[in-house]
């Protein structure tokens, strides 16, 4: 479910949605509910992200998007993407902060420094309640962006650059999808042939992208 504004974030939001439209309806029925509904977040938001993402991807966005720049808006959704990060790593910081000793600290400053010291923009701390996720899901969403790039550098190997155009890619990805929520971030990342989350495949992925725009 999205909420349309018009322009980037609405086909970011979409895809984002699709992902995970996808991911459920293909998981195997005959599964348990346990690994359909459960299980850990950061797998179905990777998959998400792996949608979502074809928007950081030049060959995607040249050959999809009716762009007069198709270069200048990856560049943008690059660097979108990379302040995304950088603001979920001071959340997580924060929020771990809040959770173990909020009574006793100022954590409207608390909040504002750490965004504004990752982000390098001022933040305004009207939303340092709001602005937690529940059950620590902000975790989910890094491990998730770790497991995306994984999977998309898993994609590229084995089905070349436009891997989204393969249809033998679309075969393991329902084969992915199938498995509904049975395996960890971790464990996927694991069958992917990785040690697990390797946080180093993420940003090397964006900046390399960035640098041969």
């Amino acid at each position: 479910m999205i909420m349309p504004r018009g322009g980037f974030s609405d086909y970011k939001s979409f895809l984002h949605e699709l992902g995970h439209a996808l991911h459920y309806g293909f998981a195997n029925s005959k599964y348990p509910m346990e690994y359909l509904y459960l299980g850990d977040n950061a797998v179905t938001e990777a998959y998400a992200f792996t949608f979502d993402h074809m928007m950081v991807n030049p060959l995607w966005v040249k050959r999809y998007l009716s762009l007069k720049d198709p270069q200048l808006f990856t560049r943008y959704s690059i660097t979108y993407s990379i302040f995304m990060l950088r603001r979920y790593g001071a959340k997580i910081r924060y929020e771990l902060i809040f959770h173990r000793d909020g009574k006793d600290s100022d954590m409207r400053m608390t909040y504002s420094d750490l965004l504004r010291k990752s982000t390098l923009m001022k933040q305004n701390d009207v939303n340092y309640l709001q602005d937690i996720d529940a059950n620590m899901y902000v975790a989910s969403y890094l491990r998730a962006w770790i497991l995306e790039a994984q999977l998309n550098m898993y994609l590229t190997e084995n089905y070349d650059e436009d891997w989204f155009r393969n249809p033998k890619a679309s075969n393991f990805m329902l084969d992915l999808f199938s498995m509904g929520q049975k395996y960890t971030a971790d464990e996927i990342a694991r069958q992917l042939g990785y040690k697990g989350l390797e946080v180093e495949y993420m940003w090397r992925r964006l900046i390399n992208t960035l640098n041969d725009l």
